[in-house]
């Protein structure tokens, strides 16, 4: 947790109604939680917006020490994240509880509410004035969802762009983006190089890409020095614009060698196999 932020200016903030939390509030949040477990699965999973609508939403607690948080057998509504203070998990066996695990600062636990209906399976008590931030699962659920559709929007965006869908209606380019993956490269990084066997298309998001090909000097009359190679610049691609379809509709390998001219291009890249939509 950043220690330049206390613990009252954070209350402050989740106290406010999502729609009034400044966007530096939020970043706050998202500052203050971007270690937590849940988190860096969620950006992992569903990217970074989908953790800054979370902090959008997310609620503070209090509890006093030897108050629990939840119980075996509630209903599981949300997740939990450790401002300050300490909890124990505590498992019930046979009518008597045993302490599994202690949780401390920037700790996230009751996650297992996102993904099942299943009542808790444990208790949470705090051993000593905690102070939390909640998360709803419906809110969890919700940046998830938009999260996606934004990523989706964006693809059908890009792809909007090129000639060779102008006509397609957003019906069609939407079965056509879920055959997409999106990769990002930096200057100097190699998407493929020539010879090497075909697999992708390519449309630029954002950034710059560049078109390498060997070319042979010619040889010198009665000169027994071999010239030697060049790769030179044939084709120079940016934001919206496709490249390597001339290869995978044509060639088993590619004929040249792609290299990023910009930090953080990103690429939208379709298998081969779309051929067969």
């Amino acid at each position: 947790m950043e220690e330049h932020l206390p613990v009252c200016q954070i209350r402050a903030i989740c106290e406010k109604k999502p729609s009034l939390r400044t966007l530096a509030e939020i970043k706050s949040l998202v500052e203050v939680t971007k270690d937590c477990r849940v988190f860096k699965k969620l950006v992992q999973e569903s990217g970074f917006e989908s953790h800054w609508l979370c902090c959008k939403n997310m609620l503070y607690l209090f509890k006093n020490a030897d108050q629990f948080v939840f119980e075996y057998g509630d209903q599981a509504t949300g997740c939990y994240i450790i401002l300050e203070g300490k909890v124990k998990v505590e498992q019930a066996h046979f009518r008597k509880a045993s302490v599994q695990d202690n949780l401390f600062e920037n700790c996230s636990f009751g996650e297992s509410a996102f993904k099942s209906e299943k009542p808790r399976k444990y208790s949470a008590v705090c051993v000593r004035d905690t102070h939390l931030l909640y998360l709803e699962k419906s809110e969890y659920l919700a940046a998830i969802q938009k999260s996606v559709q934004n990523i989706k929007d964006s693809k059908i965006s890009v792809l909007k762009r090129l000639p060779i869908f102008n006509t397609w209606n957003n019906g069609s380019l939407a079965r056509l983006q879920l055959f997409f993956h999106e990769k990002i490269f930096n200057r100097g990084q190699k998407v493929f190089g020539e010879g090497e066997p075909t697999q992708n298309i390519f449309l630029i998001k954002k950034g710059v890409f560049e078109l390498y090909r060997v070319v042979k000097s010619p040889e010198k009359c009665n000169s027994r020095v071999k010239s030697p190679a060049k790769s030179i610049l044939i084709a120079t691609y940016t934001v919206g614009e496709m490249f390597a379809e001339e290869d995978v509709f044509s060639d088993e390998v590619h004929q040249s060698t792609c290299k990023c001219a910009e930090n953080e291009s990103e690429l939208l890249c379709i298998s081969k196999t779309v051929q067969d939509i």
